[in-house]
């Protein structure tokens, strides 16, 4: 699978499944997210329990995937890597942008600094450092690694 097919697949899909660990053991949240450039941007409230483990521990392991009905049919990613918190300006400005022109249903809860700074919501990067692509259809239990 070439990067452009990777990038496509990521953007042909929605939710990220995130995993990580804390003091209570592992946790998993889905997030809705956007590519931008070799990242994944998500928002979440920065009080929940996985942006908090996040911010004591930042790795991560994550998949995105579709519905299928059968063994054979599954597709997906499935990453380690980071998240963090966003913090520049610029890259802030430039993943919102994205986001919300991905998910216009967003707008109302992001609008204005108010939201954010209220600290109701936040911005964060889950940055892949190893992308492996599963396709049951070409091969049971035989991941690809791959790049975007």
């Amino acid at each position: 699978m070439t990067p452009d097919e990777v990038r496509r697949f990521l953007d042909g899909h929605e939710t990220l499944s995130l995993a990580c660990a804390d003091a209570h053991g592992p946790w998993a949240a889905d997030v809705y997210y956007v590519r931008v450039d070799g990242a994944l941007y998500f928002y979440s409230s920065p009080r929940s329990r996985h942006s908090r483990a996040f911010g004591a521990d930042p790795r991560a392991a994550g998949t995105v995937h579709g519905r299928y009905e059968g063994v054979r049919d599954i597709r997906g990613i499935q990453a380690a890597g980071r998240v963090e918190e966003v913090a520049s300006v610029a890259e802030t400005a430039k993943a919102a942008a994205a986001y919300l022109r991905r998910f216009p249903f967003a707008g109302p809860l992001l609008r204005g600094a108010a939201a954010l700074l209220a600290g109701k919501v936040r911005l964060y990067r889950f940055a892949p450092e190893r992308l492996l692509f599963i396709d049951n259809d070409e091969g049971f239990g035989d991941p690809r690694e791959v790049s975007i």
